[in-house]
């Protein structure tokens, strides 16, 4: 399944966070990070990032309502993913990152994942 391009082609611009969680079962597991999200059509989805290695989030909080993403994207290359898999000692070949970011409307509210995979539920 070609992650970036599906993760790429859903309507973030509008949307907003209603939620975030990371889901932390056992020390040795893979650490999943949820996020709630409202699309502009009123729908709601849980996004889940899976085998996450890589979580930074730099929130601003006591602003009115829910912030709203003003753009998202996913690419398999960055510095972020380059500096992870330094970190890991991992080579390129043998384990595939995304590096999924999310930035807010209006405030300082971004948020940035290095994971292998996402769901939509």
């Amino acid at each position: 399944m070609d992650f970036t391009k599906k993760f790429n082609s859903l309507h973030w611009h509008d949307s907003t966070l209603l939620s975030l969680s990371v889901i932390h079962v056992k020390k040795s597991d893979p650490k999943e990070v949820k996020l709630v999200v409202q699309w502009p059509d009123e729908s709601v989805n849980s996004v889940i990032f899976e085998d996450v290695y890589c979580f930074d989030a730099e929130m601003i909080f006591g602003a009115y309502g829910y912030p709203t993403i003003l753009d998202a994207g996913c690419c398999s290359e960055s510095p972020k993913i380059d500096q992870l898999k330094k970190v890991m000692n991992v080579c390129s070949s043998v384990v595939e990152f995304r590096h999924y970011y999310f930035k807010a409307n209006g405030s300082k509210n971004d948020i940035e994942i290095c994971s292998r995979s996402f769901r939509l539920e």
